[in-house]
C-alpha cells in the first residue's frame, strides 16, 4: 500500500454541495460519496471535535477546512465508504481507501478516544494496521483488509502515521505536468 499512487482529494468534504460552504474554504465540487463514484480512493481530511453534542451525535467529529463544512465524518465519510462497497453489486467491496486525517482540531483526550473507537467499531475487520504495510493488495483483500486510516501522534496498531503532504505551490495544474 505504501508504494500505491491512488487518486487523491484535497480536503475531502469541503464541496460545493455541503450544508456549509465558504468560496475560500471550498476545494472540491461535489461531496465525497460522488469522489468515489469518480475514482477517488485517498481523502485528505480536517476533523474538528465538538464537545456540545452528545456522544455517539456524528456532529461531534465534523469536516473542516478553517469552518465546518456541515459534513461529518461518521456520516459524509465512514458511511459513505459503506455505501459505496455496497453498491454496484458490491463491486466497490474490492476497493481499498486512505483516510488521511491531516488535522484534528479541539479534540480533548476523551474526544481523541471516542474517536478512535468511532473508526475502530465502523472498520474493525477492515483497517489495515500498519505492520501490514508491506503487504501486496491481494494478500491484504484476502484478509478482507482495505481501509487505512493515517494520523499524527502515534494513536495504536491499527493507525498509520500522518501522511507527508507536499503542495506544489499553486493551485490548478495541468494534466500534462501530472504525467
Amino acid at each position: 500500500i505504501e508504494e500505491m499512487i491512488l487518486p487523491g482529494a484535497h480536503n475531502a468534504g469541503c464541496d460545493k454541495k455541503a450544508p456549509y460552504t465558504a468560496s475560500n474554504e471550498t476545494c472540491q465540487d461535489v461531496p465525497p460519496y460522488e469522489q468515489m463514484h469518480a475514482g477517488i480512493r485517498a481523502f485528505d481530511l480536517r476533523v474538528q471535535f465538538f464537545s456540545g453534542y452528545g456522544a455517539g451525535d456524528p456532529r461531534r467529529f465534523q469536516i473542516i477546512h478553517g469552518l465546518s463544512s456541515g459534513r461529518t465524518f461518521k456520516g459524509d465519510i465512514l458511511d459513505a465508504i459503506t455505501r459505496f462497497r455496497a453498491a454496484n453489486g458490491g463491486r466497490g467491496s474490492r476497493e481499498i481507501f486512505v483516510l488521511d486525517v491531516h488535522e484534528r482540531k479541539n479534540f480533548t483526550d476523551a474526544g481523541q478516544r471516542e474517536f478512535m473507537e468511532l473508526i475502530k467499531t465502523w472498520g474493525r475487520e477492515e483497517l489495515v494496521p500498519y505492520h501490514l504495510r508491506g503487504f501486496a493488495i491481494p494478500q491484504l483483500m484476502a484478509l478482507g483488509k482495505k481501509t487505512v486510516v493515517a494520523l499524527d501522534g502515534g494513536v495504536g496498531p491499527d493507525f498509520w502515521p500522518r501522511v507527508e503532504q507536499q503542495w506544489i505551490g499553486y493551485s490548478v495544474t495541468d494534466p500534462n505536468e501530472l504525467e
